[in-house]
């Protein structure tokens, strides 16, 4: 796909738990589905603060976009 200059999106669908753990992770979107597992991957190592709602953690829904694209050298 580098080689042919393909680039895309995905929007990576997931809630936060109380502990900041990344649970149910999933593409949501995506212009290319060649690149869920990777966008999917990348976000389930990521650690998170957890969210807060009147004094107490809450699980909290979350959707982040995660591009590929190709440098211009």
């Amino acid at each position: 796909m580098r080689r042919d200059g393909v680039v895309g999106e995905v929007i990576v669908d997931f809630l936060v738990d109380t502990d900041g753990n990344l649970q149910n992770a999933y593409a949501g979107r995506s212009s290319r589905s060649e690149f869920d597992a990777a966008a999917v991957g990348a976000v389930s190592k990521w650690k998170f603060w957890v969210g807060r709602k009147g004094g107490r953690d809450v699980v909290t829904h979350m959707q982040v976009p995660i591009v590929f694209s190709l440098n211009q050298e």
